[in-house]
């Protein structure tokens, strides 16, 4: 998916501009044409400038909108209600385009559809299924579930890398100091032997040097 910057009116006249995502501009144009926006115009923006949205926000946008269907809150009014409270800028405007999207009269499955980047297919599939079975918001909840348990594996997964990472990061740094402050010092004393160096001592040798040569140019 690539994101476009875009501007077009409506058809009473009101200039519109804002963010896309799409495969490409024509896609990007023809999205934007379905809104009900004229004569639009798109450029590709080649670097995103957008705050990536966390799981963590997505699970806590569903379990807000879960709860507000299970009060009998139409879903119409529970993203406006949602659009005010989010903690997320970006997960905000994508809220707030849902909510234009659905008072045009779209499922939000579809609307949520036009956001790959920031909901799964998995996720819109659900959506999906509650809106033609008609219980959206006992999907909703199940869906909130499912990310905070995803989210919170995820944590235990990266609390659990932490400490091999961080020995692996020293182990590295003590190795990289040994062949390029230690062996340079040991290699006169190698040499004066006059015998030739087992193989594993002349590996140890090639690499300090080779890390003493290039690790300056490497490093800039």
């Amino acid at each position: 998916m690539n994101t476009f910057s875009w501007s077009a009116h409506d058809a009473q006249g009101r200039r519109g501009q804002g963010k896309v995502q799409a495969t490409s501009a024509a896609l990007a144009q023809a999205q934007l044409r379905r809104q009900g926006w004229q004569e639009v115009q798109v450029q590709r923006l080649w670097w995103n400038t957008a705050t990536p949205v966390r799981t963590r926000d997505v699970a806590q946008m569903t379990r807000q909108l879960a709860a507000l269907l299970k009060a009998g809150v139409p879903l119409l009014q529970s993203l406006q209600m949602l659009s005010r409270s989010l903690p997320s800028v970006t997960l905000t405007e994508v809220v707030q385009s849902l909510q234009k999207d659905v008072a045009e009269g779209q499922a939000l499955h579809v609307a949520l559809a036009q956001h790959p980047s920031h909901f799964s297919g998995l996720y819109i599939s659900m959506v999906q299924a509650g809106e033609s079975a008609g219980i959206l918001d006992a999907l909703m909840e199940r869906l909130a579930q499912t990310l905070e348990k995803n989210e919170a594996l995820r944590s235990r997964m990266r609390s659990a890398l932490t400490y091999p990472v961080a020995v692996l990061v020293i182990a590295s740094a003590v190795l990289v100091m040994i062949l390029v402050f230690v062996v340079p010092v040991f290699q006169d004393v190698f040499k004066s032997f006059g015998a030739e160096l087992p193989w594993a001592t002349q590996v140890v040798v090639g690499l300090s040097e080779a890390l003493t040569t290039a690790g300056p140019a490497l490093l800039a």
